[in-house]
């Protein structure tokens, strides 16, 4: 259930594309910090290339890593620089080991299975190089609206709490259970980002960014439809502001203990 959870994010792939939110720029800042001239880089999970078009500039090689070539096309298109595409899982993919300076996970990192991302992820990681993982969620404290989304969503999203990390999950948290798995796993917390966000949305656009959601692009055509119905039933007309929160963990391939940051 969870890879074809995964794979249907290759439905409509210009909605993801349009209505999906980039990076902040203060986080792909921090990221570009860790590069030098000649930094590999793997971007997996990459999709339509929210995080590549951040980096391209740099003076960095980028391989793009997804399942999805319906994802990968749409990067393609965008003729980013020192921007190659490798379809596949993580999971699956010949990686070369030690070939690469950052290894990043922007909304990817929890669609893969936890027995093997650590162990791969420093196989392939160079000696002192860093795991950069992003997230982006609704804001904890939501907003009426977006009670009356979640409400709606729960009702006709059978799998709505299948999804490994739902769009209203608890970022808090998240973050005692991301900070044991890097203390088990040897890996060294070097930065914590976060960063609240406040995104404006006409009522169609954000019934278009509810549709890239995994658990709704899952459901029969039909129940999709009576979904919709019920949103644009109950979503205002006028701009919604929706608060969104984005985190960052940088963590470094070494044996020192994690920082508390």
């Amino acid at each position: 259930m969870k890879i074809d959870m995964a794979l249907s994010f290759a439905i409509n792939p210009q909605d993801y594309d349009a209505t999906r939110p980039s990076y902040p720029q203060s986080f792909t800042k921090h990221i570009k910090g860790l590069l030098n001239n000649g930094s590999e880089i793997l971007d997996v999970g990459s999709g339509t290339g929210k995080a590549c078009e951040k980096l391209a500039h740099s003076s960095c090689t980028i391989n793009a890593l997804d399942p999805s070539m319906e994802l990968l096309t749409i990067l393609e298109s965008k003729n980013l620089e020192n921007t190659s595409c490798i379809c596949g899982t993580f999971e699956e993919s010949e990686l070369p080991a030690n070939a690469y300076d950052v290894i990043l996970f922007g909304q990817s990192f929890h669609w893969i299975n936890d027995r093997i991302v650590y162990n791969k992820s420093k196989r392939i990681l160079k000696d002192k190089g860093y795991l950069c993982l992003l997230w982006y969620n609704f804001c904890s404290e939501l907003p009426s609206i977006m009670h009356r989304i979640r409400t709606i969503l729960e009702k006709h999203c059978s799998l709505f709490h299948d999804d490994p990390f739902n769009n209203f999950v608890d970022l808090r948290n998240h973050d005692k259970k991301i900070r044991e798995q890097f203390q088990v796993n040897n890996l060294a917390l070097k930065q914590k980002m976060a960063l609240t966000v406040n995104s404006q949305y006409e009522r169609e656009n954000l019934i278009t960014l509810i549709s890239t959601f995994s658990y709704v692009k899952m459901l029969p055509q039909k129940q999709q439809q009576e979904l919709f119905k019920t949103l644009r039933q109950e979503l205002p007309k006028n701009t919604v502001t929706i608060p969104q929160e984005y985190v960052m963990y940088i963590v470094q391939k070494e044996s020192a203990p994690i920082s508390d940051v």
